[in-house]
């Protein structure tokens, strides 16, 4: 089995250019992180990050905003621009296991006026060959906040099946190297577009390289006629957690239709795994979700 991954991932980078997809066999905690500070020394704006001047709310709103995760912007900015700047999410319209929420993290990038936006979409189920409860995927966007959207989204990147050998490392955008992003319609305008795997839930960001993807997500991707409505969370800073409840303070309840009982009560900041997939609290803090604004590659 090794040897046919092995094989298929070359196949895959036979059909997309290396600045789109790394598929060496070597695990994403092998591959370079790029030469910027951490940040997770967590680096804060030089003074609170204001509204930007595209994004008008009320005068109190704006003004009386608490920052409960103190990483220099308030809560209800981050929400706007985890949601304003999301890449629109593509879950197969046939997907026998579509039941999931987002969970975000806004950060201050280490370059400075520029923000990380990480997505861990948390599924209730994983109905690949050897299905378990729990299934988690990661995302990130690299935003220049200063830019209404979609044009202030410089950058995506996704990793699909992280740590195993089916593990698939690309990146879209405008930054130098990468190829422009596949996108999808919504509210009118071009969004990048991430795709998600039938049943697995593998994160792409080429259709093609989804559907050729044949040994690991089996059933591939589809197009999307309508963006993702799945609810949002902001998981806040390590330090300072906004969420240690996903049950009393999340998406994974029974009124949303979640009904697994080892996941009711996850928090995604310990060390406990979300169900059979992997550690949460691991992929908010990973720096691979860091996209560098100079290159495209990790």
């Amino acid at each position: 089995m090794p040897r046919l991954l092995s094989v298929a991932c070359v196949l895959l980078a036979s059909i997309v250019s290396s600045n789109a997809l790394s598929c060496s066999g070597a695990s994403a905690s092998d591959v370079a992180v790029p030469l910027l500070p951490s940040v997770e020394q967590h680096i804060a704006l030089p003074s609170p990050l204001s509204w930007p001047h595209w994004l008008r709310l009320p005068e109190p709103v704006a003004n009386e905003d608490p920052d409960s995760d103190r990483d220099g912007i308030s809560d209800g900015l981050e929400a706007e621009i985890a949601r304003r700047y999301a890449p629109s999410y593509a879950v197969s319209d046939r997907d026998p296991c579509p039941l999931h929420g987002l969970l975000y993290r806004v950060s201050p990038h280490p370059r400075a006026g520029l923000l990380v936006v990480r997505y861990v979409a948390l599924y209730q189920h994983d109905c690949g060959a050897r299905g378990h409860p729990g299934d988690s995927e990661v995302f990130s966007a690299l935003v220049n906040p200063s830019v209404p959207p979609p044009e202030g989204i410089l950058a995506v990147r996704a990793i699909a099946h992280q740590g195993t050998l089916c593990e698939s490392v690309m990146t879209c955008g405008a930054v130098p190297g990468c190829h422009p992003c596949e996108t999808m319609q919504r509210e009118g305008r071009p969004y990048p577009v991430v795709y998600s795997s039938y049943g697995k839930h593998g994160g792409y960001l080429s259709l093609q390289v989804c559907n050729f993807s044949f040994v690991c997500d089996y059933g591939g991707c589809t197009p999307r006629t309508r963006p993702d409505d799945a609810p949002m969370v902001n998981a806040g800073e390590s330090g300072y957690p906004m969420v240690s409840d996903l049950t009393d303070q999340g998406f994974v309840r029974p009124d949303q239709g979640w009904s697994e009982p080892s996941l009711m009560h996850f928090d995604p900041w310990s060390r406990d795994k979300f169900g059979g997939a992997g550690n949460v609290a691991k992929d908010l803090r990973d720096p691979l979700y860091v996209i560098d604004p100079g290159r495209c590659n990790p």
